[in-house]
């Protein structure tokens, strides 16, 4: 039976008010209560946001030349969700990006929103990148880490990977200071097109670069000093070789060389590390100055001290020889370190002790690291006094019972440069900000040594080992130079210093500075493992000799040359003689062939 017509009517009036009040509140809900939900939404489909890299801030050197620095480059990715058609993307970037198809087709069909297909690209391979029109195919702004002076001073310098990171060097050290601020572009694109949309919306956030480092590296004397090194490691047939040059009153590395041979080719070719703070090798007669600087300073000799000096003695049951035979004789102190005896030293160093020998050598910077913080800097190994036994003092003065860096030999001769006073060695001069304002970097503390006479005594000594001693072939014409050889067995990999073949292989070293009466320029030169020669007053002082000469030259320090009559007159450097960039100036810091082997028998 069928109801009456108005019962129906009021039925169908209720579930259209329901319906209508469904609608009501669907619609309340989608534009008050869920606004922004639905706004963010549809802001995800047409807003983009892209970051902006950083520029890394650059590495310069004492001049402001361009060491390392960001330039821009593009980086290639792909969205495989947009990819038509995998295998045809493939083949089409495949020569352009000079990489494997099938690499390509695998991450160009990957299930993810993001794949890199070629990092940090040139512009050319970019522009054909673009030009192919490929759908899911991005290039993104990305810069890239250049050096345009070549491989000069990469040991120092280091390296940064394809993000930006530094991972070794300078680059590591400074990675905080160097790395920028990334920014941020927000804008409006077409979902169609997909393309930018020029009126919409858009946001930028510029990113801020990162505070560019000043070096105290003088890059034409580093490009001088490397291929010095490089030409006379190919002389003396050696594997490598390490220079360090400075200004010895303010501590500051004007050049740092790192050599080795590559054993494939032949070359000589940059070390991959920074050898003069990481390698640690026995220096050799080069560590004769701490002992006999330890005499004069506790008063126990004078420069013109007999001693008797005998060709051989026996130590807790260990020989020790010097490298020329002769009688038994009566030395002064001063010859005992002109001709380098190992038997005079030691009998010097039995008068001091161990404690005071010890002493000395901490006072010297020996056995812990020199301050520069470089990464992987090594300390060296001297064993603490209380554990020498025997004939071990013997071998701590003759520099074979301990090691050393190149760098901590060098800032100690730079204690007699400097007139007694330790002065920390310093790679970093400044740092600038991006709105270009000069940060200095702080210096560290100098602390007293010995005392002034005691320095002067000494560096009167090192006088005569360049004039009538072992270091002849490091003189520099129109230079009076101070400086010592050494010359030690190099320890193999197994620990033990005996190679292959039943025979030893040399550490050759020259360390010395000049001016002697005003200081300007210290010098080291390793040798590592030369093949014919050996000493160091034979395979690493001629190479003293032109570096300092260039330093010097550099530096504009005049050569003195005496005349007939015995009367100094100070050259002028002629015009175009020294290097094109800026001048490195430094306050004054005050004042035979045949080399020693300091080896035990």
């Amino acid at each position: 039976m069928v109801g009456p017509p108005r019962g129906r009517l009021v039925g169908l009036l209720a579930v259209l008010t329901l319906t209508f009040a469904g609608i009501v509140g669907r619609l309340v809900d989608l534009q008050v209560v869920g606004d922004e939900r639905f706004v963010a939404y549809g802001e995800s489909q047409r807003i983009r946001a892209e970051t902006l890299p950083a520029s890394r801030g650059s590495l310069l050197d004492r001049n402001g030349a361009e060491l390392a620095l960001s330039v821009p480059a593009s980086t290639i990715v792909a969205d495989p969700r947009m990819v038509e058609d995998p295998a045809e993307a493939a083949a089409r970037l495949a020569p352009i990006l000079d990489a494997d198809v099938a690499v390509l087709e695998e991450r160009l069909g990957a299930d993810s929103a993001f794949e890199y297909l070629a990092r940090q690209v040139d512009d050319d391979v970019a522009a054909a990148v673009r030009a192919e029109r490929l759908t899911g195919i991005f290039i993104q702004p990305e810069p890239t880490r250049t050096h345009p002076a070549g491989q000069t001073a990469m040991a120092v310098l280091g390296r940064a990977d394809l993000d930006g990171i530094g991972v070794s060097g300078l680059e590591q050290q400074f990675d905080e200071v160097l790395t920028g601020t990334p920014g941020e572009v927000l804008y409006e694109r077409s979902l169609a097109a997909g393309v930018q949309i020029p009126v919409g919306e858009h946001q930028l956030q510029p990113a801020r670069p990162g505070d560019d480092v000043v070096l105290t590296l003088d890059r034409n004397l580093q490009y001088v000093v490397e291929q010095t090194l490089a030409a006379r490691i190919e002389e003396t047939d050696a594997r490598g070789g390490m220079v360090i040059v400075m200004v010895p009153g303010t501590g500051e590395i004007l050049a740092m060389a790192s050599l080795s041979v590559d054993e494939a080719t032949g070359e000589v070719v940059p070390a991959g590390y920074n050898r003069t703070v990481v390698d640690s090798f026995a220096p050799g007669s080069v560590l004769k100055v701490v002992t006999i600087g330890a005499s004069l300073e506790e008063g126990l000799s004078t420069p013109d001290r007999p001693i008797e000096v005998p060709y051989a003695l026996t130590v807790g049951g260990h020989e020790f020889q010097d490298a020329s035979q002769h009688g038994t004789e009566t030395w002064p102190l001063r010859r005992i370190l002109v001709e380098s005896s190992n038997v005079g030293a030691i009998r010097v160093g039995g008068e001091l002790g161990n404690e005071r020998i010890g002493d000395y050598l901490d006072r010297f910077g020996f056995g812990r690291p020199t301050g520069l913080s470089f990464p992987g800097e090594a300390a060296g190994l001297v064993r603490p006094w209380e554990e020498w036994h025997g004939s071990d003092y013997a071998g701590v003065v003759i520099g074979t019972g301990v090691s050393t860096t190149a760098m901590q030999v060098l800032a100690a001769y730079n204690v007699i440069a400097n007139d007694g006073v330790y002065v920390a060695p310093r790679l970093v001069e400044a740092r600038i900000d991006p709105e270009g304002v000069r940060h200095p970097e702080p210096q560290q503390g100098s602390h007293r040594v010995v005392s002034e006479r005691t320095s002067n005594e000494l560096a009167d000594m090192l006088t005569g080992v360049v004039e009538d001693g072992t270091g002849s072939q490091a003189a520099v014409p129109g230079y009076e130079v101070a400086g010592k050889t050494g010359t030690a067995w190099k320890q193999q990999e197994d620990g033990s210093f005996e190679n292959a073949a039943g025979g030893h292989d040399y550490m050759a070293t020259f360390v010395g500075f000049a001016p002697v009466d005003d200081p300007r320029v210290s010098v080291i030169v390793v040798i590592d493992q030369p093949g014919n020669v050996y000493s160091g007053g034979s395979a690493a002082a001629p190479a003293f000799s032109q570096i300092a000469e260039h330093a010097l030259r550099v530096l504009d320090v005049p050569p003195v040359t005496t005349d007939e009559d015995g009367v100094l007159t100070v050259d002028t450097l002629p015009d175009g003689d020294e290097q094109p960039a800026g001048r490195v100036r430094a306050e004054p810091a005050g004042r035979g062939d045949e080399d020693e082997v300091a080896a035990r028998g």
